[in-house]
Parts: C-alpha cells; structure tokens; sequence
C-alpha cells in the first residue's frame, strides 16, 4: 500500500522514471487498479456530498442501498473508462505511431493516471465541486500523456491525441451516462 502510494504521488509530480518503472514492473497492475478504485470512491462520496453534517441523515432522500449502488457504479465505471483508455491508447498506438508497449504495460501505466482522483472527495464542497473535478481530471489528463508517452515510447503528439480520446471516453462520457441517474447535477 505505501508502494502504490508513493508512485500515485510521484506520478502525480510528473516523475517520468516511475512510469519506467510501471512499464517494466508487472505486480504494479494491482497497484493501478487500486488507485482507479480508490478514484471511484472518492468520486462516489464527493457527488453525493461527503459525509459530513450537510448530508442530513444520508440526504434523507436516498437511502443507504441507493448509496452504496452509486459507489458502487462509480467504481465500475472508472474501471470500464480504466480499460477503454488504455485499449484506445493500444489501438492507436499501433495503428498510427507503431508503438512498442503491450496492453498490459499500457494499462498499467494508464492506471496511474488516477493518481489525483483521491481528490475527487472534495466534490462534496458544493460551490466548487465543478472546479474539481475538471482540475483532477484534466490533471489526469495530463498524466496519462506522460505515462502513454513513456511507455509507448512515441513522440508527446501521438501520445496526447490516444490520451486524450481514451480520457474522454473515461472521464466525460462514461461518467455522464453511467452516473447521471444517481448523483444529479454533479459532473
């Protein structure tokens, strides 16, 4: 568990040697799936308000199965958008800039890209939880560029456009559909 977050947070400062050493390390898949279930959480609790004293009773309109299956479909989600960046990554990848990683290198460092999504929780803070998840989103972004840029070994155009088509899939539309119906007006 240190490990794991040690590298989110040096993934999260842009530390091109920890991509390296996901690239190469295969026990760190764990490790990325833990950060993207972590990100899932702390999305889940931030779009519903946190657990503070302003969710009153659980916001008294939901109920605590209604709750947990929003968790539980933000974790899923993140996970579904995890595998469908890194397979858009994969494809293009090897379609258009004859990159070298396999998928599991890829979605290992992929994976890494969530390091910043424990900040999501502070969606809950009602006036700026837009802010938020735009900022760790984009910051996601920007991570997934470096980690697709080391680990495809392509040059930062081709690993920006794979990036950024597999981040949209994960980060905007996934999460618009998915998550629309159990936590309104958050994303």
């Amino acid at each position: 568990m240190q490990g794991m977050l040690r590298r989110a947070a040096r993934a999260a400062r842009l530390d091109k040697q920890v991509f390296r050493e996901v690239v190469e390390d295969e026990g760190t898949v764990l490790n990325a799936l833990g950060l993207v279930v972590l990100s899932g959480i702390a999305m889940a609790v931030g779009m519903s308000g946190g657990f503070g004293e302003g969710v009153e009773l659980i916001q008294q309109t939901e109920t605590l199965t209604d709750r947990l299956l929003g968790i539980w479909f933000a974790i899923v989600s993140l996970m579904v958008g995890w595998v469908l960046w890194a397979s858009v990554v994969l494809a293009m990848g090897k379609l258009f800039m004859h990159g070298g990683a396999t998928y599991r290198q890829i979605v290992r460092t992929v994976g890494f890209a969530f390091a910043p999504g424990v900040l999501l929780v502070l969606m809950a803070i009602e006036p700026i939880s837009v802010y938020i998840f735009n900022l760790v989103t984009v910051w996601s972004l920007v991570i997934g560029v470096f980690a697709i840029h080391e680990a495809q070994e392509s040059d930062w155009v081709g690993a920006a456009l794979s990036g950024f088509v597999g981040w949209l899939i994960c980060f905007r539309l996934i999460p618009a559909f998915v998550l629309a119906p159990f936590f309104s007006g958050s994303v």
